[in-house]
């Protein structure tokens, strides 16, 4: 299972970056994913939850074109901390 939420985690920020979605709807999604995932997982949990204050900082912060801009900036640790998980997955 938390695979699938790992990978849904991946998918969500992917799409964003690509342009699709808004930083609101990324954080709805992330934040479902980060509910979702096993205890044992409680780092990138944290992790998460940084990322949605962060993102709400950014939204409100921020003028309208430099917002997805940032938010991809810290997406990117976060996309790097999912990848090293699914990799021990993978092992």
């Amino acid at each position: 299972m938390s695979r699938a939420i790992l990978k849904d985690v991946l998918t969500a920020i992917d799409a964003f970056v690509s342009g699709r979605g808004e930083i609101v709807d990324l954080q709805a999604r992330l934040g479902a994913d980060a509910s979702a995932l096993d205890r044992s997982h409680l780092e990138l949990i944290n992790e998460l939850r940084s990322l949605d204050a962060d993102l709400e900082e950014i939204q409100f912060a921020r003028l309208l074109d430099e917002q997805r801009p940032a938010a991809i900036l810290r997406l990117d640790p976060v996309r790097e901390s999912v990848l090293e998980i699914l990799d021990h997955y993978d092992a």
